[in-house]
């Protein structure tokens, strides 16, 4: 089993319980992945909802932004762009 299977499997198992759960993720893991992963879900079912992310540090809310914004598919960049401004993603 792959990283990338790992992560698709918790976040499967994560909808469904309906979004109710915590998830880990080790240090040598990126935890963003997961959190990637489950925004795409919830904005591709229902593009007009609104998402809250808690994080301890300014620089972790900074860390996230980059992450979601500066991936591969740039198509997926200017949506994500667009929800932060929005403040759907919060």
């Amino acid at each position: 089993m792959t990283i990338e299977d790992i992560f698709h499997n918790a976040v499967e198992s994560w909808r469904v319980n309906n979004g109710v759960g915590t998830m880990l993720c080790p240090a040598p893991l990126n935890n963003k992945v997961p959190i990637l992963l489950i925004l795409q879900r919830i904005y591709a079912k229902s593009p007009s909802c609104s998402t809250v992310i808690i994080v301890n540090t300014f620089n972790d809310r900074l860390d996230i932004i980059d992450f979601l914004t500066k991936q591969e598919d740039e198509e997926n960049n200017k949506e994500f762009k667009s929800l932060l401004d929005k403040k759907l993603i919060r």
